[in-house]
């Protein structure tokens, strides 16, 4: 994670590249964060690289106000389409759970691609609508 931030902040890692903190006011600490930015070799795709949420604060709503700041930056950045990834191991069931209820759905399944037995789970949502000319 730190090399992600130290990247971020370098502008190593492209100056669309965004990270955003989810940060308790009761006690001003991070509880969840998510990490977005655009492809450069796509036509406004966009991808989530992660999110994250303190696992005992999971369940109350940061996950999805995360997802929901991320496409409004991705809509306001022009993006038409946003993917995320995630293992088919069953520990995270929720994860792929959690993008289903936000309406993403599964467009890819490569099989062994983590590790033997562990798929690479792609979910897409589009963003915007092509303007048609």
């Amino acid at each position: 994670m730190r090399e992600v931030l130290d990247g971020v902040h370098t502008g190593q890692r492209g100056p669309e590249h965004q990270i955003a903190v989810w940060v308790d006011e009761a006690s001003g600490q991070p509880a969840g964060v998510v990490y977005f930015g655009p492809d450069p070799m796509t036509d406004r795709k966009w991808d989530v690289w992660m999110i994250a949420v303190a696992t005992d604060r999971q369940g109350q709503g940061i996950g999805s106000e995360l997802l929901r700041y991320t496409e409004a930056q991705v809509g306001m950045g022009g993006g038409r389409l946003l993917l995320t990834e995630t293992s088919s191991l069953s520990k995270y069931d929720a994860t792929r759970e959690f993008y289903d209820k936000h309406d993403y759905r599964e467009v890819a399944r490569i099989p062994d691609f983590y590790a033997d037995g562990d798929s690479k789970v792609v979910y897409a949502k589009r963003i915007a609508q092509l303007i048609s000319g």
